[in-house]
């Protein structure tokens, strides 16, 4: 009876002694919220950071209608994207975005990491 009493104590003070998985945060981010035609008639929105690393752009999951719209009007004349400051987390999987093909059928192009916003705001000069 002792050894089952001390086999669950350990495993007790295990637990609480491992470390939470902590999911990677971005503060006051700014970045190009970029509109990708995927076919005509659908979109994706990505997030282009200012950097060349592996995970330049990123995927809102969250992303608002208004947000879209406000992208996609700006998109219109700025192939650049609208300039956005956001905070957010970045998730571990990710989406795969989508290029129109010779027949207007959708072709995979590349994945970008998902990010769940926090808050973002257009930031024009």
């Amino acid at each position: 009876m002792k050894t089952i009493i001390s086999l669950l104590a350990a495993v007790a003070l295990l637990a609480r002694c491992a470390t939470p998985d902590v999911t990677p945060s971005l503060t006051s981010q700014s970045a190009k919220l970029r509109v990708e035609v995927c076919s005509r008639g659908c979109y994706q929105y990505v997030l282009a950071l200012p950097t060349t690393a592996a995970d330049s752009v990123l995927y809102p999951i969250n992303l608002t209608e208004a947000m879209q719209k406000q992208a996609f009007d700006y998109g219109a004349t700025n192939r650049d994207g609208l300039p956005v400051l956001f905070s957010g987390e970045l998730l571990a999987d990710k989406t795969q975005i989508s290029h129109p093909g010779p027949t207007d059928v959708p072709m995979d192009a590349y994945k970008a990491r998902n990010v769940r916003l926090t808050s973002i705001m257009v930031q024009l000069k």
